[in-house]
């Protein structure tokens, strides 16, 4: 298929010091590529888009869960350590929507974090297919065991209004132009679906790029959700980033 032949014709080509390309491609949406650097335990791989390549989408390490200080992804765990604080044991389930799955960094995380009597579900929707095919031969992401669902081509908002099921956590990590919240993803009415799709306690945590708890951008976003919800919005600014 076309999408093979360009992730496969890749090669191994340098890219800037001590880093790979493992991978590249041109998909409908973007120019792809996976890149690599460090070695052993410490190897990380990350998958850039379009012109902005010193900026990432996903990030991928040999083991499962924390990634080192200062990926944001590390943040989307949170909501399962304070379930389990407040119920005083880890959740038996945790099931978990993500919208903008990636290459599934945040899926690699929880793994690495819940507990093993905990059974972790995800539904995992990306709008570029290209990117999950790159996601399952880069970045180990699993589509076929028991409790793990993978989308690709489908926009996160369609996906939470054909969605039935409820949800422990709902993940909004969905970008355009690297930088900028689809302003559909960033609504009241986008929350209000979200909204409707969490069980009762569940937990929406969206990654949003400012400068601040006061950027605007933050602000809209967070005013938006609270408008939704009903309730007050947490804002954590990641140390070491712009999350």
């Amino acid at each position: 298929s076309a999408v093979s032949s360009a992730l496969s014709g890749a090669g191994r080509s340098q890219g800037s010091p001590g880093e790979v390309t493992l991978a590249r491609a041109e998909s409908a949406y973007q120019s792809l590529r996976v890149t690599e650097s460090g070695e052993g335990e410490a190897r990380l791989r990350k998958l850039q888009v379009n012109e902005s390549l010193d900026s990432f989408q996903s990030v991928w390490a040999p083991e499962l869960g924390l990634l080192p200080g200062g990926f944001y992804y590390n943040h989307f765990a949170l909501p399962y350590g304070w379930a389990a604080r407040e119920q005083g044991a880890p959740p038996p389930d945790w099931s978990v929507f993500i919208v903008g799955l990636g290459g599934g960094s945040a899926v690699r995380v929880l793994e690495g974090v819940v507990s093993a009597d905990t059974s972790l579900a995800v539904t995992g929707v990306e709008l570029d297919p290209m990117v999950v095919e790159m996601a399952v031969e880069h970045f180990e992401l699993d589509t076929e065991s028991p409790g793990r669902t993978v989308v690709g081509g489908l926009d996160g908002r369609v996906a939470l209004a054909l969605e039935s099921s409820s949800f422990d956590q709902v993940i909004v990590d969905a970008y355009a132009n690297n930088m900028e919240v689809p302003p559909h993803l960033a609504s009241i009415e986008a929350f209000e679906l979200v909204h409707g799709r969490l069980r009762e306690g569940g937990w929406l945590t969206v990654n949003v790029g400012g400068f601040g708890g006061e950027d605007p951008v933050v602000r809209g976003i967070a005013g938006a959700i609270t408008e939704a919800f009903g309730t007050p919005v947490s804002i954590f600014r990641v140390p070491f980033s712009r999350n």
